[in-house]
């Protein structure tokens, strides 16, 4: 009897079939990893376009504006630029801090441990940037429409005391 299934177990059959399962084995773990990523990508872009007018529409009313007869107005003001913000600091934490930006929409910045924080030519740290101090901010948006940055510039107060003006940004 123990002859009967050594030889079972080293036929060409048997083999064949050892092969099919592991190789079907492969497949679904590589299709449920890719459910997986699916999944992700769509929860990201959900919560992201859940937030999207939230963080940098604000009070404008739609997507743009409309212009005159109903056509779309693309002026260089009618859309905001998610990937970073200029503007004066509001409120500072530890980690993160909320800026006003020239459009009067507030903003808040995520700061990581990889953020380069630069004071003109200094590198200074999240604690050393303090309210109305006027930032520049490169980024990239999460999913909760949030800015994390990836290099804060603190500019100069201007002469006039006033916010930086929107050629600064162009």
């Amino acid at each position: 009897m123990d002859l009967d299934i050594k030889k079972g177990v080293q036929s060409k059959t048997f083999k064949w079939v050892l092969y099919s399962i592991g190789i079907f084995l492969i497949l679904v773990i590589v299709f449920r990893a890719g459910m997986f990523v699916g999944f992700y990508q769509a929860k990201f872009l959900g919560n992201w376009n859940n937030n999207y007018s939230n963080n940098f529409i604000g009070p404008r009313e739609g997507f743009g504006r409309m212009g005159p007869g109903g056509t779309m107005d693309f002026r260089d003001d009618a859309f905001f630029n998610s990937h970073g913000v200029v503007g004066s600091v509001l409120k500072t934490a530890s980690s993160s801090f909320i800026i006003v930006g020239n459009d009067g929409v507030e903003k808040k910045v995520i700061v990581g441990k990889e953020t380069s924080i630069r004071k003109f030519r200094d590198e200074i740290k999240v604690s050393d940037i303090i309210v109305d101090d006027q930032v520049v901010v490169f980024g990239a948006p999460n999913s909760a429409g949030q800015i994390e940055a990836r290099l804060i510039r603190i500019a100069p107060m201007p002469m006039n005391g006033k916010a930086l003006p929107k050629s600064f940004i162009q």
